[in-house]
């Protein structure tokens, strides 16, 4: 297991496949890089990309500090010190959720060749899950509503990540997740981001989002995975990998090996 050291916190990082581009994979909340373990199993990835999965400050291998502020732009600086110390100086980003926006502070901070969203949060209307949390209050959640989270979840590959972290962690993260789609404008700075784009959306997702028409008229790449929700890349691994690979495979970014 490989750890970097930011300010006395240890996060855990693993990168894989042998290509000269780099993928950066940031998963959301209550999860985990573990979300992503399926792209290893396509040749396209480990010929193409080297892999770098992070857990973030809080999540999977890292370390969950109360002292940490859970912000999602500290979450994104946190990366960025590891992605200067792994000698990273331009990168393909696949994000999850919460962490589309974390993403999003880091493209808008170093050169992102593409960035691949995946239900990652662009206005409040988003924010079911954290919302949820957040508006329980801080003191319920951590008494009894990170057991009953836990509890709905048992039957999902979500539940292993979520047992990973703790209530302190989530509550934070909604906390923060809440206010930065509320004053933050993610959604018009993820238009404006000087980068290739695509969101992608789970099938029964599909004009459930007020954002969803803005974004075809402003000319984004939209997708969507067949059989899923919110958790597409768990729920339907083959073609969410598929989507992808078709995508760069028909684009101009690089040439695929």
């Amino acid at each position: 297991m490989s750890f970097f050291k930011y300010n006395d916190i240890n996060i855990f990082y693993e990168v894989t496949g042998n290509g000269g581009e780099c993928m950066i994979l940031i998963h959301g909340l209550g999860s985990s890089s573990k979300v992503y373990s399926n792209i290893t199993k396509y040749d396209f990835f480990t010929k193409n990309f080297k892999c770098l999965f992070i857990d973030l400050v809080g999540y999977g291998n890292s370390d969950k500090p109360m002292e940490f502020d859970y912000s999602l732009k500290s979450q994104a600086v946190a990366c960025l010190q590891l992605i200067e110390y792994l000698g990273i100086n331009s990168t393909h980003i696949i994000a999850h959720s919460m962490g589309g926006v974390i993403a999003q502070y880091i493209c808008e901070n170093m050169k992102v060749k593409s960035f691949i969203n995946c239900e990652g949060n662009l206005t409040l209307d988003d924010c079911k899950l954290s919302a949820s949390i957040y508006n329980v209050g801080g003191e319920a959640f951590r008494r009894g509503g990170f057991k009953f989270l836990k509890n709905n979840y048992r039957e999902l590959p979500f539940y292993e990540s979520l047992c990973m972290t703790n209530a302190y962690v989530m509550y934070e993260s909604s906390r923060n997740l809440v206010e930065a789609c509320k004053t933050d404008n993610i959604l018009e700075r993820y238009i404006k981001l000087d980068t290739e784009k695509m969101y992608i959306y789970g099938e029964r997702n599909l004009g459930k989002r007020r954002s969803q028409e803005y974004l075809q008229d402003k000319g984004i790449v939209i997708k969507y995975i067949k059989d899923s929700g919110h958790n597409m890349i768990e729920e339907n691994p083959y073609d969410f990998y598929e989507t992808i690979i078709e995508y760069f495979s028909n684009s101009n970014i690089f040439k695929p090996l």
